[in-house]
């Protein structure tokens, strides 16, 4: 095998990756899209869903790793002040939510895409209306 060789298979690897990275986010921007689209239809008294997403600046000497936090549900008929929300991985969350429950297990597991999606250090905000991104400082 030459170096020649070695570069035709660098460079294939290369663009065979960035094809399936490009299919599959356009992919899982329509599937998140129909998904978002299903909750509202099934929990008409949800206004909005929420998350942050970031990549911590410090984690006690262990490596930074970019993450997604709990998604968090806004109902207009569960009672709260105006400054929470309800986090849906947690126990009554779960029972009263299923589907978003469902899609907010799905996200937690898509952090590559979520980050080439909708950036780093962000709050995503979904209404029925659409998607919001906004910067967002964490310690």
């Amino acid at each position: 095998m030459t170096v020649l060789n070695l570069t035709e298979v660098v460079n294939n690897y290369n663009r065979a990756l960035r094809e399936l990275k490009t299919a599959m986010g356009e992919r899982f921007k329509a599937e998140l899209k129909t998904a978002f689209k299903a909750v509202f239809a099934e929990y008409p008294n949800v206004t909005r869903l929420e998350w942050t997403q970031y990549t911590p600046y410090f984690n006690d000497g262990d490596i930074c790793v970019f993450g997604v936090n709990e998604v968090e549900i806004w109902d207009d008929t569960v009672g709260k002040d105006d400054e929470v929300g309800v986090y849906v991985c947690w126990g009554e969350g779960r029972q009263r939510y299923p589907m978003i429950a469902d899609l907010a297990d799905n996200l937690s597991r898509a952090d590559t895409l979520l980050l080439e999606m909708f950036g780093d250090h962000c709050r995503i905000t979904v209404t029925p209306e659409g998607i919001d991104v906004e910067e967002y400082e964490h310690d």
